[in-house]
């Protein structure tokens, strides 16, 4: 099986002992370290493997692993069938005395799972305990139990119980025990798969808790090009004081990098800036002032669309000028750099002798704008989010939409509209269906018929609103009331 993340643990062993000389064999790694399961308790498992769900991150919070066999259970506890276990696993977790055992030779087996049957290896064991049934022929119990195959099922049945009457144990306890191996069979995780899967998810945590701005160096190399990854990524980053740079054509390089206590975009992020443009920007870095890059910039082909994207990304804010500046006086800039430009068939070269620079006119930005252009050419926001700025000061009642993944009920949230569309009803009413964004993730909020009659033309792209809603499900909410916010 590929797992990518175990080319992720890799490129950061690699990175911490190229960069802070720290060697690391992840085979060794200490498996009781506190900082690891103070994260996993948190449910702070944001690009963990196997534990990113927020299904799972409320399991974690629940259970509030200590020991490594913790992790291994919640991924075997959260599968259909066996999550009926939970409540009763976390209340014999709290208090051992609650704990009970099918029959004491059973002990030994469930023990790790206070009492519960959560492995096929468990329904195994207790088919050699109880029933006295070889590997194979408890393999071949289990094999049946999974399938169904009642004939097979039957007839292992009754040798089980008379191996467990050779042991004195009577048929009803016998029966009894059969009936829960049955049920735990049909939906039973293999532990030796769960305990490979919690290791690597563990080897993730261990580096996320300890080696934080290295774990989101590789993490974010890991999701280039989707926008809603590196969103999630660089909003958690910002929650745990790491600061992301965005683009900067004299520091960014090809991937994401570590910049001092930082962490920096590269220039492949912007799109539009592909494969066959950034490696010549990078190649000729870095540039003394603006006009040393736009001389640059014509001289190896980089067009004017490219230059602009650049601008929206700030990967020319190095050189003091703000964004609206930078795009209001860019073909001016460009019409001065062609006029100095000397054709010679040897060599193109520049002479800035020939004619004085142009003046810049300065042009107040207006931060709306800015972040929705960063948007476009990102995929997501990078300096701040118009809604983050706008709930801070204005709506502190609305909850980010990652807290309101793990919650339910009515709620208030302020967002930006993303994408929408219209549904006919089966009584042929129209109601709509939008796609709702803030800094932390996205959305559906879904507009009944009488609400969309009233609102339908206020409906747009881009827009931000606050709504009030009932959320029932972990990524829908239904719109009760909706205000428009004008920015």
């Amino acid at each position: 099986m590929g797992i990518r993340n175990l080319t992720t643990i890799h490129e950061i062993v690699t990175n911490l002992k190229e960069q802070k000389h720290i060697s690391l064999d992840m085979m060794k790694i200490n498996l009781k370290d506190a900082k690891t399961y103070q994260l996993l308790s948190f449910g702070n498992t944001l690009g963990v493997f196997q534990l990113e769900s927020s299904g799972i991150t409320s399991l974690l919070q629940k259970i509030q692993p200590n020991k490594f066999e913790d992790i291994s259970v919640v991924l075997a506890l959260y599968r259909p069938g066996a999550m009926q276990h939970i409540d009763t696993y976390i209340e014999r977790k709290k208090d051992p005395s609650k704990v009970v055992y099918p029959h004491p030779l059973l002990e030994p087996i469930l023990k790790e799972t206070y009492g519960i049957m959560i492995y096929q290896e468990q329904v195994m064991q207790t088919a050699q305990v109880i029933g006295g049934f070889s590997l194979a022929q408890a393999d071949t119990l289990r094999k049946a139990m999974s399938k169904k195959k009642v004939d097979v099922m039957q007839n292992l049945k009754e040798q089980f119980i008379l191996g467990a009457r050779k042991k004195r144990i009577k048929d009803s306890v016998s029966n009894e025990i059969f009936s829960i191996m049955e049920q735990f069979a049909g939906y039973g995780f293999n532990k030796s798969h769960s305990y490979a899967y919690s290791l690597v998810a563990y080897q993730m945590a261990y580096l996320k808790a300890n080696y934080p701005l290295y774990f989101y160096q590789s993490l974010l190399n890991s999701v280039i090009g989707s926008g809603i990854k590196t969103s999630q990524y660089i909003y958690e980053c910002k929650r745990r004081n790491i600061v992301v740079n965005g683009c900067d054509i004299n520091h960014s390089k090809a991937f994401y990098t570590i910049e001092q206590n930082s962490i920096r975009m590269p220039l492949q992020v912007l799109k539009g800036v592909g494969k066959t443009i950034y490696p010549t920007i990078l190649e000729h870095a870095p540039y003394i002032d603006l006009f040393d890059f736009l001389a640059k910039a014509s001289m190896y082909k980089i067009n004017e669309s490219t230059i602009r994207i650049l601008i929206d990304g700030g990967a020319l804010d190095c050189f003091g000028y703000n964004r609206a500046t930078l795009n209001e006086n860019l073909r001016k800039l460009i019409d001065y750099v062609n006029i100095v430009r000397i054709e010679d068939p040897n060599n193109l070269r520049f002479d800035f002798s020939i004619v004085s620079r142009p003046g810049i006119q300065r042009i107040k930005e207006n931060p709306i704008q800015k972040a929705q252009k960063e948007q476009y050419v990102y995929g997501f926001y990078v300096s701040e989010h118009p809604v983050q700025s706008l709930r801070m000061h204005n709506y502190p009642n609305c909850i980010p939409l990652l807290n309101a993944v793990n919650k339910d009920g009515y709620m208030n949230i302020l967002v930006r509209i993303a994408s929408f569309r219209t549904h006919k009803t089966k009584k042929g009413d129209w109601m709509c269906f939008m796609s709702v964004e803030d800094e932390a993730g996205k959305m559906d909020a879904v507009m009944m018929p009488r609400l969309y009659e009233q609102q339908k033309e206020n409906i747009q792209k881009d827009r931000i609103c606050l709504i009030q809603g009932k959320k029932d499900r972990p990524s829908s909410i239904v719109v009760n009331k909706i205000e428009w916010i004008e920015v």
